[in-house]
């Protein structure tokens, strides 16, 4: 990897939140992956280096998290738990 990528790497955020959606860079932070919050199912995290997120109706996806630090990755983890949990309550319109 060249300086300039390190010195990005340290100091762009690997994924950013606005509203429901989760911009999530994979190796590059200039190129992101958009996921909308709303559709989130489950998560987990089998390494420090690997994200696995299953949306509404579907399949498990992989993403790497490679370059993340570990605040951002702390910090990503609660985002995703949080709208797990908001994803999972009853709607007004089921009760």
């Amino acid at each position: 990897m060249n300086l300039f990528l390190v010195i990005l790497n340290a100091l762009v955020p690997h994924f950013r939140v606005r509203g429901h959606t989760l911009w999530l860079s994979q190796g590059h932070p200039f190129s992101r992956i958009e996921i909308d919050l709303r559709q989130v199912a489950a998560h987990k995290l089998p390494d420090l280096f690997t994200l696995r997120l299953r949306l509404l109706r579907g399949q498990w996806a992989t993403y790497s998290l490679t370059g993340f630090r570990s605040a951002e990755i702390a910090a990503l983890q609660e985002v995703l738990t949080r709208w797990e949990r908001q994803n999972h309550l009853p709607s007004a319109t089921e009760t």
